[in-house]
């Protein structure tokens, strides 16, 4: 079945009803008749319809969409290769019944049913952050319900505010992400043309951070903490031998190094000297390194005098 386009365009004078198989000059013709009272002179061309404020040109403005949502609704239900084939299926009177169109909350349920069971070619596991996402979306309750090719960036800003306004931002960022990734998946498969283009990271809620308590689990450092650590008398700990003392002083230096620099363990492992210029790291750090711009990927750190000594 080839991929057609409808647009009104004049031939010989005429206008009509253009049926183009995209990708090709292939174009057949259908005139349009039962206008009243045309001004030609007042057609738009890439509004596709007559502008003046008249009452005719608001009647022939509404025939032309019923013309075109006739043979559109031919197009999307049978299985046509040719403007002729198209227009002859209607002037044979084929009985066509639209087809029910398929919400956003449907698809997303069909995505996590091909991960959960399997049936894609890729099953995954990561079912469970569209599940969230479905959890939110019925909570929320109308966009699950909007047909799925009309979804774009007023329902995406509409969702974001939901997720900030009703439950505080919690798990906003990876929420937008999978409603973004939804929408990718259809468009992949055609069932969308429009594309996602709101930044929502700019409007993501930021985290106020006490450096002296508890974040994630994890106890931060004091400054009091870390002099402690750093005039920590290491023989104090038992040894097995010389090369464990050695072991020792480097396990500290690598502590401090990553305090110094605020890297991760596994990016300060992966560091090489050419990363290092003057007093300054540039580096890649390993969970960004599939992001598609890397230049915003990379990480530039300052050397401080502690860890430039390391180094």
């Amino acid at each position: 079945m080839a991929k057609m386009n409808l647009s009104f365009t004049f031939k010989n004078g005429d206008l009509c009803l253009c049926a183009t198989v995209q990708g090709t000059p292939k174009r057949n013709y259908k005139k349009v008749s039962n206008l009243q009272s045309p001004n030609f002179d007042s057609w738009d061309v890439k509004q596709q319809q007559f502008i003046e404020p008249t009452q005719e040109a608001i009647n022939n403005n509404r025939l032309l969409s019923e013309m075109k949502a006739r043979y559109q609704l031919i197009l999307d239900n049978c299985a046509v290769n040719s403007g002729k084939e198209l227009f002859e299926l209607y002037e044979k009177g084929i009985k066509v019944e639209a087809k029910r169109e398929l919400t956003f909350g449907e698809y997303l349920k069909k995505i996590i049913a091909d991960m959960k069971n399997g049936s894609s070619k890729n099953p995954s596991k990561t079912y469970q952050v569209y599940v969230t996402l479905l959890h939110k979306l019925e909570i929320e309750r109308e966009i699950i319900n909007v047909p799925l090719r009309a979804i774009n960036d007023k329902h995406f800003v509409s969702f974001g505010e939901f997720i900030l306004n009703n439950f505080n931002g919690v798990n906003y960022a990876a929420l937008m992400k999978n409603f973004k990734a939804t929408l990718s998946k259809a468009r992949k498969k055609q069932l969308t043309e429009n594309v996602l283009n709101y930044l929502y990271m700019e409007d993501a809620p930021t985290k106020q951070i006490n450096m002296n308590k508890v974040v994630d689990g994890v106890s931060i450092l004091t400054k009091k903490q870390y002099n402690k650590f750093l005039s920590l008398d290491l023989s104090v700990i038992s040894s097995g031998g010389r090369e464990r003392e050695y072991y020792k002083e480097l396990y500290r230096d690598f502590c401090i190094f990553l305090y110094e620099t605020k890297s991760r363990p596994c990016d300060v492992i992966a560091l090489h000297s050419d990363t290092i210029t003057g007093n300054n790291i540039a580096y890649l750090p390993i969970k960004k390194k599939n992001y598609r711009d890397l230049t915003k990927a990379f990480v530039f750190t300052t050397l401080t005098p502690k860890a430039k000594d390391i180094v």
